[in-house]
């Protein structure tokens, strides 16, 4: 029920909800996957998202052993090395109001992947499967740079 109420809370301020519902490529997903979108080279989080990042927040804290996987993206214009930097600048805002409401770094997964097909946003899921596990699906999808507490790994 409260991952319910999180969805409908994200739907009411305008952020997508996408099915979190197992699949081939979504094996390592549990909870929801939100899709938060920024301006054309912006990092600073969209207004109207705490919410939705508090929700993400409140499961992390229900589930110690669980982590919470940020994924930044950019749209497909300018240099692809600044992109991916702003992809992971994008990351970092929403890791930043994770820790300010209390999330352990060490619950947190970082992907960046600089350009990507669907553009200006950032992508956050929760998962209960191993970092090893979490760092191969977002290598497998195209992540660039990984970071966790306890490495930075580029490809």
């Amino acid at each position: 029920m409260k991952v319910l109420r999180g969805c409908m809370l994200a739907l009411a301020l305008g952020t997508s909800v996408v099915s979190a519902q197992p699949n081939v490529s979504q094996q390592a997903r549990v909870g929801p996957m939100t899709e938060l979108s920024f301006e054309r080279g912006a990092d600073t989080l969209p207004i109207g998202v705490e919410r939705v990042v508090g929700a993400l927040a409140a499961w992390a804290k229900q589930n110690p052993e669980g982590f919470v996987v940020v994924e930044g993206h950019t749209d497909r214009y300018g240099d692809a090395k600044r992109n991916l930097a702003l992809s992971v600048r994008r990351a970092d805002s929403v890791v930043k109001q994770l820790l300010a409401l209390g999330i352990a770094r060490d619950q947190i997964v970082i992907g960046g992947f600089g350009m990507s097909p669907k553009g200006r946003r950032v992508v956050v899921w929760t998962s209960r499967s191993d970092v090893q596990t979490i760092e191969a699906q977002l290598r497998a999808r195209g992540a660039k740079t990984v970071q966790t507490s306890v490495l930075v790994a580029s490809l």
